[in-house]
């Protein structure tokens, strides 16, 4: 593994190059604060479930994320330290399923948050 420094906007960022998820190249970035991310690290697709039905996630820090949805159909609510999110799937502008995202609240304020892409 080596490593380098990286000029990103206004912060320096140290870059080490490691081995990806099937033997592709990525790289870990580190910012000022110590946060770790994975460069080339494909992101996390949350689906909405079937009608009725709810899915528990919980995501790892740094990992990125993205919705498979239009996100002006999803309706956010915060339930304890977890981020609801409730998908609209026949446009009657009701969550018919839902996805939690178990921790999230305390994972936000945390060193290294999850990502959405």
């Amino acid at each position: 593994m080596t490593e380098e420094l990286k000029q990103v906007g206004d912060e320096a960022q140290a870059v080490a190059d490691a081995e990806g998820m099937e033997g592709t190249a990525a790289s870990t970035v580190q910012d000022s604060a110590g946060a770790d991310s994975v460069l080339g690290q494909a992101s996390r697709l949350i689906t909405p479930p079937a009608a009725g039905e709810t899915e528990v996630i919980r995501l790892s820090p740094g990992e990125r994320f993205e919705l498979a949805t239009n996100p002006a159909s999803v309706n956010l609510t915060i339930d304890g330290n977890n981020l609801v999110l409730g998908f609209d799937l026949d446009g009657d502008r009701t969550p018919d399923s839902f996805v939690v995202l178990e921790d999230m609240v305390l994972a936000a304020g945390g060193e290294n948050p999850p990502v959405l892409m």
